[in-house]
C-alpha cells in the first residue's frame, strides 16, 4: 500500500487480508497512503474500508486526514472528507 500499487492491494484483499489491520504504531495502510499522497490507492481503500477505516487513528492520535493535511496532500484530504 505504501508504494501506491492498487493491483497489489486488490490481490491481498482478495486473498483475505484485512483492510483494517494496523501496524505497531496503530497506523493502517490508508494512513500510509494519505501520508505519501497516493490518490489512486486512497480512493480504492476508501471504497473498500469506508468510514470505519477513514476514522481510525494511530497511537499518536493522528488520523489519515491529519497525515494528508500535514504533508499538503489536498486532493487526498478531500477524498477522505467525502467518505
Amino acid at each position: 500500500c505504501m508504494m501506491g500499487h492498487v493491483e497489489f492491494a486488490r490481490a491481498l484483499l482478495a486473498a483475505g487480508a484485512d483492510v483494517l489491520t494496523r501496524d505497531s504504531g496503530g497506523r493502517t495502510c490508508l494512513c500510509e497512503c494519505a501520508y505519501f499522497g497516493h490518490r489512486g490507492m486512497t480512493r480504492y481503500l476508501c471504497e473498500v474500508g469506508g468510514k470505519e477505516l477513514v476514522m481510525m487513528v494511530g497511537k499518536n492520535g493522528l488520523s489519515c486526514a491529519h497525515l494528508a493535511a500535514l504533508n499538503g496532500h489536498v486532493e487526498v484530504l478531500r477524498m477522505l472528507c467525502e467518505v
